[in-house]
Order: structure tokens, then C-alpha cells, then sequence
């Protein structure tokens, strides 16, 4: 074999080795982005929470070392019959795991952090709130018991806070 053909083979090679992951890496951010696998997510939200989540930036991941996920702008809906903003809104929401640990008891978790965070209370005229029945549905069994984060960061965090029947603010 010449060694012209030598080179030839080893560079299609070199460039089947560079361009198909990168060809992965986009096309996996694609079908991440999806409007199925955002529903997807919005219907786990809304299962564990009662309340519909609207994820209206990009959703990251992040490679090696630590593997994680950046989810951009989105909120969580009021419950029923509450009018106005949503009770939460953010900008992005970042957290990583470790990929030495993946496979441990206790994963390594980098800190939770929500940047650009709205919280807004609301008690209406009737005297229903937006909160309190936030959680109820939450399974406090495995998995999620393992995991425990090492700290939070909110990042631009605004709560504000309306009761309607006293007109407090």
C-alpha cells in the first residue's frame, strides 16, 4: 500500500474520530431542546409539583469532569384560579454531579444555583395562597432521598409578597 493511500485512510480517519462526536454533541443538544422533551420535563414538573412548569430557554449539559445540566429561563405556573405572574421564574438553574461519583451512594454534587429567581406570594381576596400546597405531592423516598445538595446559591433573588385581603405588601 502506498503511502500516500496510508495517509489518506489515516486522515479519514482522524476526521471520522473528530467530526462524529462532534456531530453527537449537536445533534444530542437538538433533540434536547425539543419541544417533546421539554413537554416531557414540564409533565415530570408538574406531576411531582401539581403545577405546570413552562421552559422557554435552552437546556445544557456539560461534559467531563463533572457532568451537569443548565436549564435557561422558565417558571412554575400558580395553581388554579390564580391570576397574574407565575409564583416562579428564573433565569437559569445549574447543577452538576461529579462523574467519579455517578455510580456512588452519595453522588458529588457541585452547589444547586438558580440565577435571576422571582418568588412571588400571593393571597387572594378569598384568602387562598399560591404556596402552601407546593410539595404535597413530593415522594420523599428513594431516589431523591440520596441526594443531598451541599449548599444553594440563589443569584438575584427578588420574593415579594401580596395579601390581597389586607392589601399588604
Amino acid at each position: 500500500m502506498p503511502i500516500k493511500r496510508v495517509i489518506a485512510v489515516l486522515g479519514a480517519l482522524l476526521m471520522v474520530v473528530v467530526a462524529l462526536p462532534t456531530v453527537v454533541v449537536l445533534w444530542r443538544n437538538e433533540v434536547i431542546n425539543s419541544a417533546p422533551v421539554r413537554e416531557q420535563i414540564g409533565d415530570a414538573v408538574q406531576e411531582l409539583t401539581g403545577r405546570q412548569a413552562t421552559l422557554v430557554g435552552r437546556i445544557d449539559l456539560d461534559e467531563f469532569p463533572w457532568i451537569g445540566v443548565v436549564i435557561g429561563p422558565g417558571e412554575l405556573a400558580n395553581p388554579p384560579g390564580f391570576d397574574g405572574p407565575p409564583l416562579l421564574a428564573w433565569d437559569e438553574i445549574r447543577l452538576r454531579v461529579h462523574y467519579s461519583s455517578l455510580h456512588a451512594a452519595s453522588p458529588l454534587l457541585d452547589p444547586l444555583v438558580v440565577s435571576g429567581l422571582k418568588v412571588r406570594l400571593r393571597r387572594d381576596a378569598r384568602g387562598r395562597d399560591n404556596w402552601s400546597d407546593l410539595g404535597s405531592r413530593v415522594d420523599s423516598g428513594p431516589p431523591l432521598a440520596a441526594l443531598t445538595l451541599p449548599r444553594i446559591e440563589l443569584r438575584d433573588l427578588l420574593v415579594s409578597y401580596t395579601d390581597e385581603t389586607t392589601s399588604q405588601r
